[in-house]
């Protein structure tokens, strides 16, 4: 380290303790309350004990000040004396995906160590990022994505169309619910993995669909369904938790009442509307849809369903004689004039058609009078003798006409046949009946519907048969008049079984026609094929090899909890487990997943999509969470791999001309991460000991050999070392990293090459660019040399985590705190200062004892909530400090901490909100008065740049009455009326938006700029 570098004008800028006397006199008062309670330290009547604690207190402040200001003049050379370097710079690392030229081949395997060339920020020379595993780029795609929730069955379509089932499978899209989503070509819609998410339908249903031709299509009128077998479901449809639908010319449309009779069994249904007909086996049929409003926890079996139904009175449809329409409240059937084989026809299409079902009509009849008179002729006048002969005298003479005799007959398709009626119904219209005449009869099977004059429908033919004298001269006809003619039909406490039963439970139809008519029990509601939280990926193309990496990128910003999840691949006899490296944190953190495709996977159909799947479900036993505490997943993409800053370059020979202690040796290569050391030891070992060697550690060793096949070489790897005192024995050396030099020791106390007639040692070097390491998204685009067959190279997310050698600012603070700390971890001080020397990315720390990650109280928990300088980047530096950091503490504590007491934590995110309203003095000051306050408000609060630089510490926020006051400085062109503050911030039970008077602590809270909203007013 260069003894001449002082901080010019930066008094007590590195302290090595910063206590001052009240500091070591509150500390005295504790340790004496521990160990000798006793004795009361009093600083204000102090006892001869107290008095000699202030002394020392005292003077121990006036050494610790002498301690600091002989630091600041001779800071460099007391460092020196430590031993310590520079530590090295840090490469920055990003995320790399990779793209086969379409339609070519399979895939093409990318090696660890592949270089890839990125755009510095300034434009200047190209810097190199390696690869650091290996990967296979598969031609493969996702084409396929949905998730399943074992709550309520749910099943959303994340990526490629998928249907759910319809109620009606021939039914226009618009006359049901929305039941298909389609993913986005492109990639897939954001989700909540294991929740449900405001933008995703699910396509699951859970639906009985109960057909019959005639008992379900009436209005206004009671149906009958009768549940057997499950009281339990009775129940709930008596809670409401199911609901019915029948489906009418505008669709599905709910029942207007129901209800749950006492008998536990039976539903009575009412609707308005008259059913839509659909066609079920050839016919024509009526639908009644009865839906699960809850999800569906188990299976609900019944032993069976059946329906019925009744009519009420309704006047006929229309009645006619086939070429006039007669008024269906009042008419006579046969007219005014008897004559035989006169027909009526009465229509009711609707009540015709419930076969099997008791039809009844109902009418009021009476007869009335027509009388047709002629007169009975007489002699001819031409013909009578002349003679005189008594007067004639005409008399009327009339003979009476009745409906003796008629018919009832139906249309069956083919022709007209007789309708068997419960009563004798031949002489309905003789006369021997008034007023109000019933008959009934069975509903044939075989009806259908014909042509009666201006209408078409299922109708009533009444013929004459029998009326004597109709066609005499005088005759009085007799014929019935008709009023107030009613048609009402029951199956009088007959149930039928439904002409088909369908079940669907989820995204499946399942037919349950046969076991109703069987008789045997069935589901009637099922959970669905699939019971877990599941998410399923489905690839067309089958990968080949491996390893196959998936890019999980998890929404930023926001505490997420890991989900303990297995992973599964499909095959012919189902999923089967499959082991991965997960590089996500159980999905805490956006991230890779790779794994190593199996020879047994094969291609299977889900939700009617044949594809290669990969099913990632929660493990059994994970506790519930809120939804808003699971990850939020932005896209899924292949063939994703991690890149380092890294430059490997090729292995060279140094030869030595002179060999001294403390031999120096540049190297010329600027921010060395590490060298790779082969010293050639030629000449120091035996042929059997070098042999031993080769055997016993074949990767530290290594031989050369002449053309002749003697050896002409003998190579050892020799180790780095911080500072010679504390070396291994012998074979280790010391990087100069600030001036690129490889240093090695005494030759006493550890070695020093020995060959000067060939090559003298060997070194690989490695090296980074540092911060300028940190290129932006895009920057990485192609590769170093020829990758056959990649077309795209690009970086998602800016690269993260590089940061350059160590300052010498830096270096002797992390001196001053080796004095200070004695190289031991012991107090939260020491933490902080180390955590703060590990990483030039890390900000703020803030030590949190007795306090666990989820803020619950734990005597043993010890966590450190990190702020990181490019936090708005998204956590990707984070968790690539948080592990390193993790293991490095763990080594060097001296406490004994477990490491599931150690956390390592991100800060929770408070976005101050402030809303403002404001009366400026001029109005041609307004837009100037809201971005200035927008701006000042953005600053302030900057947990990097607020309070005067020095940015918000962690768990302390600002108060509206600081707010308040840095806002006053605009008083000469505006005055605050208003002001409201809120803040948002999401932790481990959900998200959440309070007031700032209200925030409760929270040590792991840092501050952070917000929405504002600026209304401003005129005078």
């Amino acid at each position: 380290m260069n003894q001449n570098y002082m901080k010019p004008n930066r008094l007590n800028e590195w302290k090595i303790d910063s206590r001052t006397a009240v500091d070591i006199e509150e500390r005295i008062g504790e340790l004496a309350a521990a160990y000798v309670p006793e004795w009361h330290f009093d600083r204000e009547d102090p006892d001869i004990g107290s008095v000699i604690a202030k002394l020392f207190a005292g003077q121990m402040e006036n050494n610790i000040g002498r301690c600091n200001q002989v630091l600041n003049r001779y800071h460099t050379e007391f460092v020196n004396f430590l031993g310590i370097s520079l530590l090295p710079a840090k490469p920055a690392s990003a995320t790399v995906l990779l793209g086969l030229v379409q339609d070519t081949i399979p895939g093409v395997e990318v090696p660890k160590g592949t270089k890839f060339l990125a755009d510095t920020e300034e434009g200047e020379e190209q810097i190199v990022f390696e690869t650091t595993h290996n990967l296979y780029v598969t031609s493969a795609t996702l084409d396929y994505a949905f998730l399943t929730l074992e709550g309520d069955g749910s099943i959303l379509p994340l990526k490629g169309r998928m249907e759910g089932p319809r109620i009606l499978e021939e039914a226009p899209a618009q006359e049901e619910e929305v039941s298909a989503q389609e993913g986005d070509e492109g990639g897939l819609h954001g989700f909540r993995l294991f929740g449900h998410s405001p933008d995703l339908c699910s396509i699951h249903r859970n639906a009985l669909l109960l057909y019959h031709p005639a008992a379900l299509d009436v209005e206004d009128n009671p149906i009958y369904l009768k549940i057997t077998g499950n009281a339990p479901l009775l129940e709930r449809i008596r809670e409401g938790a199911y609901g019915f639908w029948y489906y009418a010319q505008e669709g599905l449309e709910p029942v207007e009442s129901v209800e749950v009779l006492p008998d536990g069994e039976t539903v009575v249904l009412k609707k308005e509307k008259k059913n839509a007909g659909v066609e079920m086996e050839g016919s024509r049929s009526s639908l009644l849809v009865m839906k699960a409003l809850e999800p569906v926890a188990e299976n609900q079996e019944v032993t069976g369903i059946r329906v019925s139904s009744q009519g009420q009175p309704l006047p006929a449809d229309f009645v006619n004689n086939g070429g006039t329409d007669f008024d269906v409240d009042a008419f006579e059937p046969f007219g005014d004039t008897l004559s035989l084989f006169q027909e009526c026809y009465l229509g009711h299409d609707d009540y015709f058609a419930k076969a099997g079902a008791v039809v009844e009509i109902s009418m009021e009849v009476s007869y009335r009078e027509h009388r047709i008179l002629d007169r009975v002729p007489g002699e001819d006048e031409s013909l009578k003798i002349i003679k005189r002969k008594p007067r004639v005298i005409w008399v009327d003479s009339a003979a009476d006409a009745r409906a003796e005799e008629i018919s009832l007959e139906y249309f069956n398709g083919l022709g007209w046949k007789k309708l068997v009626c419960m009563q004798e119904v031949s002489g309905l219209f003789m006369g021997d009946q008034k007023g109000k005449i019933t008959f009934s009869f069975v509903c044939p099977q075989d009806w259908q519907g014909t042509e009666a004059g201006a209408y078409h429908g299922r109708c009533i033919r009444i013929r004459l048969l029998k009326s004597d004298n109709c066609y005499m001269r005088p005759c009085v006809h007799h014929y019935p008049h008709v009023e107030r003619l009613r048609v009402s039909f029951s199956y009088e406490g007959h149930y039928m079984e439904p002409q088909s039963l369908v079940s669907i439970a989820g995204t499946r139809r399942i037919d349950l026609t046969r076991k109703v008519k069987e008789g045997r029990g069935f589901p009637a509601f099922s959970r669905g094929e699939y019971g877990e939280d599941a998410l399923y990926l489905g690839f067309q193309r089958k990968v080949e090899s491996g390893p196959i990496s998936l890019l999980f990128r998890i929404e930023e910003g926001i505490r997420f909890e890991g989900v303990q999840c297995k992973f599964e691949y499909s095959t012919k006899k189902g999923f089967r487990q499959m082991k991965v490296l997960d590089h996500t944190g159980d999905f805490s953190r956006s991230g890779t997943v790779l794994f190593m495709p199996q020879a047994d996977m094969q291609a299977v159909v889900l939700e009617g999509k044949r594809a290669y799947w990969i099913r990632i479900s929660r493990l059994h036993g994970e506790p519930e969470r809120r939804e808003d505490t699971l990850p939020l997943i932005r896209d899924i993409c292949l063939n994703a791999v991690q890149a380092a800053n890294v430059e490997t370059r090729e292995e060279e020979d140094y030869y030595l001309e002179e060999i001294r202690p403390d031999l120096s040796v540049p190297l010329g290569v600027p921010d060395i991460l590490d060298v790779e050391l082969w010293v050639n030891e030629r000449g120091e070992h035996t042929k059997a000991r070098m042999q031993q060697m080769l055997a016993d550690h074949p990767e530290s060793v290594r031989a050369e050999y002449d053309y002749m096949g003697n050896l002409s070489s003998f190579y050892v790897r020799w180790q780095e070392t911080d500072q010679f005192q504390e070396a291994p024995p012998w074979r280790s050396y010391r990087l100069d990293r600030m001036n690129s030099l490889l240093v090695f020791g005494d030759g006493i106390h550890t070695g020093l090459p020995t060959v000067q007639d060939d090559v003298a040692f060997k070194a690989r070097i490695r090296c980074c660019n540092g911060e300028r390491g940190n290129v932006g998204p895009g920057r990485i685009h192609e590769t170093l040399g020829n990758l056959m067959f990649v077309d795209s190279i690009q970086n998602p997310v800016k690269a993260y985590g590089g940061s350059s050698i160590e300052s010498m600012e830096k270096a002797l603070q992390r001196g001053a705190n080796i004095l200070k700390s004695r190289r031991r971890l012991i107090s939260a001080d020491d933490y902080v200062q180390e955590i703060l020397n590990f990483s030039d990315a890390i900000h703020k720390v803030r030590c949190v004892a007795g306090r666990t990650i989820d803020g619950g109280f734990q005597d043993n928990a010890l966590t450190f909530c990190l702020l990181l300088k490019d936090f708005e980047e998204g956590s990707y530096s984070f968790y690539n400090v948080a592990g390193m950091l993790k293991k490095h503490l763990l080594d060097n504590c001296e406490l004994t901490i477990a490491p599931e007491d150690l956390w390592v934590v991100e800060p929770v995110f408070a976005r101050v909100c402030v809303d403002i309203w404001v009366e400026v003095m001029h109005m041609d000051d307004g837009f100037e008065v809201q971005n200035l306050l927008t701006d000042t408000l953005t600053e302030y609060l900057s947990p990097l740049r607020g309070q005067q630089g020095q940015g918000w510490e962690i768990g302390v926020l600002p108060r509206r009455s600081q707010i308040l006051m840095k806002l006053n400085v605009l008083k000469s062109k505006a005055l605050i009326r208003r002001l409201v503050v809120t803040v948002r911030y999401t932790d481990q039970t959900g998200a959440h938006e309070v007031d700032l008077n209200d925030m409760e602590e929270n040590p792991y809270m840092v501050c952070c700029s917000g929405s504002h909203r600026v209304i401003t007013a005129g005078r």
